[in-house]
């Protein structure tokens, strides 16, 4: 156990990096952005701007948070709920065969595929485990 956990923090630091990444590119262009949203005919335009907006800075903290090993936990979980929604979006995306961008990087984006998945796929998986390992999941014990 204590081989694996050198392995998950940095496993999670380059998580919290993609995140923070993904946050600054997006929040240098949020119309950008909002187009990518838009593109992924999921909700409602008031909707597509609220996270348009905001979706960026959430991904820095929880990034930040996660590279600085700052409330592991709760940065965890809301790194494997961004992620988890990603990946669903985007399985859903391939299933209706839309052709659009992942907006995974802002203007370095790729189509949305098997590929463009892997990313968040590595941070759901990399959540997961951080869960897992992290001090304090012990259920406690009663007498």
């Amino acid at each position: 156990m204590k081989i694996l956990q050198p392995l998950v923090k940095a496993a999670v630091m380059l998580s919290g990096c993609l995140l923070v990444f993904s946050g600054l590119l997006h929040a240098s262009n949020p119309y950008a952005f909002m187009h990518s949203i838009a593109s992924y005919r999921f909700a409602p335009t008031w909707l597509v701007g609220l996270l348009g907006l905001l979706l960026p800075y959430v991904l820095l903290t929880v990034g930040t948070c996660l590279c600085l090993g700052l409330l592991p936990r709760v940065s965890s979980r809301c790194a494997l709920i961004l992620s988890l929604a990603f990946v669903i979006l985007q399985v859903a995306v391939l299933a209706r065969g839309l052709e659009i961008d992942c907006g995974c990087f802002g203007q370095v984006s790729s189509p949305v595929s098997l590929k463009s998945i892997v990313p968040s796929g590595f941070i759901v998986v990399t959540s997961m485990v951080s869960l897992c390992v992290t001090p304090g999941n012990q259920v406690p014990r009663t007498r």
